[in-house]
């Protein structure tokens, strides 16, 4: 029995070391099952429980870890980044340059050049608003009431009080001025 044990654990001692000597291809090399198969840039694969702080190329280096900017981490949020495949982890984009966990917002200088050209589009359609409104006004100044004079009526007899009294007399309206002057009369030459 002792000779078995022995036997089984020199298995073993040679298994583990061609594994670590020769390195491994996939996560089912590696002895243990919670082991992964790590794929450093500068050196040959091992199996380890973690991949995390080693070179890499890519995610397929890093076992069940992420590659970001060549070395495997658990989550590659807050790192840099050009592209959304530089951030390896799940949900994780590239946004403005630094891996972000979650939905990409508008960047900050996309929102002010919104709300300025939404304040712009604003201010221009009162500009216009006021300058047809004043325009309008000036043109026409509206009704302008003045006084009319009362015509004083000489009452001298009986006969013009009489018919004053009366409902005939209807006063027209204001004459009408105009801006030009009438035409000359015309008067015929003088033999």
């Amino acid at each position: 029995m002792k000779v078995q044990i022995l036997f089984v654990l020199a298995l073993f001692a040679v298994f583990y070391g061609q594994t670590q000597v020769q390195g491994c291809y996939s996560d089912s090399d590696c002895f243990s099952s919670f082991e992964k198969c790590c794929k450093p840039r500068w050196s040959s694969n091992e199996c380890a429980y973690s991949c995390a702080g080693k070179s890499c190329n890519s995610n397929t280096d890093c076992g069940s870890e992420y590659c970001c900017n060549n070395v495997c981490r658990g989550s590659c949020s807050g790192y840099s980044c050009i592209l959304d495949s530089d951030c390896g982890g799940y949900n994780e984009y590239c946004c403005n340059y630094t891996c972000k966990t979650g939905t990409c917002g508008l960047a900050s200088w996309i929102v002010a050049v919104i709300v300025l050209c939404i304040l712009g589009g604003v201010a221009t359609i009162v500009g216009i608003v006021l300058c047809v409104y004043c325009s309008n006004r000036r043109r026409s100044p509206g009704l302008v009431v003045t006084a009319v004079p009362v015509a004083t009526v000489p009452t001298t007899s009986m006969s013009m009080v009489a018919s004053l009294s009366h409902d005939n007399y209807v006063q027209g309206p204001p004459p009408v001025y105009q801006d030009y002057q009438p035409p000359p009369v015309y008067q015929p030459p003088q033999p």
